[in-house]
């Protein structure tokens, strides 16, 4: 009995405490750090642990459309490792300049390469699929009530832990030693993460969750003492998540706010599936502040992170720089790409030897392009059908009866929608944080409500017999 009672605990935990590990070590998208690979090997663990009882769940349609998609990602990225004779791989566009280089520095012949210009890194990037993959598969495993339903606190308790550590970092709490990473935006609000933007992102998905909590409370209202007390921990954390994202000064954050606060007001309010008019109104509100939003952050003239760059400078290191360059390696590496975590070494290579200065373009700063260059023609392939299967998801969950669950997955909706979005001018996904908590949104989104075990749902009435 204490055995089942300890089993039963752990299911229950491990999904929430291995996504509150990710936030607490996961806030940096720099690769290979001690905590990333500590995080990897945990994920490993619990992956091993948690197969056998996910697969024993029943999957959705859109989940093993993810899982798929997921290990085509990654046979794509280990492709692109695997080395390949030299008649093969001269023969690739882009390889010029590298051969060049080779009879420079005197190298004669050559011997087998990879798809990757940087194979270390592409390894490197390739286990960070690791804790994503586990985290969905302890999803998967604890089933709907035991694995989602927590989430629906754990995750605006996070986003308002996190504000609230940014506010202790700005106000120099403990002379300025609450930051948690070494290399990061100091004197500015980061709160877990190591760049002040991810933090905006962060809190932005956690929006929506203190929405989807109030609007419970406000169905279930009697007006006690207990649902006063919820009522004002719920306001708390709604304003703890809404001051990170403002302290951050994230341009996109600020964009951003506009369509999630939009569509977390009906979530508080509920929408009736009844009225017609209501539901137009839905969907124009959603479509204008998802198109408007989309295309402030594509004009706008700032992109963060860098701090040397503006709308009006030509350099490599302003947007227009950097995109510039994108596009050049681009024009060489479309078809398979230049191996994944290879960005910046490709930037090297591609950037003005006049335009040099002791900063460094370390991400493209536009997932999408990046995802081309360093993915070619069969990542964006796989990636733009993950795209199309969240928004038929997106759509479906809008139009849907009001059920339990349909606010946390409407939250859920939500958040993937702003760091979809926000991916346009940043790399959110690139720390373990944020992919944690996208997988845990996807979940949410995907995960059947009574996903119960096959061995226990095929337990069924039969004729003559009775079930207790």
């Amino acid at each position: 009995m204490r055995r089942t009672v300890i089993k039963t605990g752990l299911k229950i935990a491990a999904p929430s405490a291995f996504l509150i590990g990710l936030v607490l070590f996961g806030g940096s998208s720099q690769p290979a750090q001690t905590s990333h690979l500590f995080l990897q090997a945990a994920a490993a663990i619990l992956a091993l642990v948690a197969l056998l009882p996910a697969s024993q769940r029943h999957w959705s349609g859109s989940m093993k459309t993810y899982l798929v998609l997921c290990l085509g990602l990654m046979m794509w990225t280990g492709l692109q490792l695997v080395p390949l004779p030299p008649s093969v791989w001269s023969g690739l566009p882009g390889r010029t300049l590298v051969q060049q280089g080779w009879a420079l520095l005197g190298i004669q012949g050559l011997s087998p390469f990879p798809i990757s210009f940087a194979p270390d890194q592409t390894r490197a990037a390739l286990m960070g699929f690791g804790p994503p993959v586990a985290l969905f598969l302890l999803f998967t495993a604890a089933g709907w009530r035991r694995g989602v339903e927590p989430l629906a606190w754990v995750i605006p308790v996070l986003g308002a832990s996190s504000a609230t550590l940014g506010l202790l970092q700005v106000l120099g709490v403990l002379n300025g030693d609450l930051y948690v990473h070494e290399i990061t935006n100091r004197g500015l609000p980061t709160g877990m993460f190591a760049n002040v933007n991810h933090q905006a992102t962060f809190c932005l998905m956690s929006l929506p969750f203190t929405a989807a909590l109030g609007g419970r409370l406000r169905q279930d209202w009697i007006g006690d003492d207990r649902q006063v007390g919820l009522a004002v921990l719920i306001s708390g954390l709604f304003i703890l998540n809404l001051t990170g994202i403002l302290a951050a000064g994230s341009v996109a954050g600020y964009m951003l706010l506009l369509p999630v606060l939009v569509l977390s007001v009906f979530l508080v309010r509920g929408t009736r599936p009844g009225g017609e008019g209501k539901g137009k109104l839905v969907y124009a509100a959603i479509a204008l502040s998802v198109v408007g939003s989309a295309a402030m952050i594509a004009a706008s003239p700032i992109l963060e992170g860098l701090g040397v760059t503006s709308w009006g400078d030509e350099g490599d290191l302003s947007r227009q720089g950097i995109w510039r360059i994108g596009g050049a390696i681009l024009a060489d590496h479309a078809t398979l790409g230049t191996g994944l975590g290879t960005f910046t070494e490709m930037f090297r290579v591609y950037e003005s030897a006049d335009e040099l200065t002791t900063s460094f373009v370390n991400q493209a700063h536009n997932e999408y392009l990046q995802i081309v260059i360093e993915w070619g023609l069969p990542g964006v392939l796989i990636v733009a059908a993950a795209l199309m299967v969240f928004a038929r998801q997106f759509i479906r969950t809008w139009q849907r009866r009001q059920d339990q669950g349909y606010r946390i997955r409407r939250a859920a909706s939500i958040s993937l929608l702003a760091v979809i979005l926000h991916s346009m001018v940043d790399y959110p996904l690139r720390t373990p944080a944020i992919s944690g908590l996208a997988i845990a949104c996807l979940i949410i989104l995907i995960l059947p409500r009574h996903s119960e075990p096959k061995a226990a749902s095929s337990q069924q009435t039969r004729p003559g017999h009775v079930t207790l």
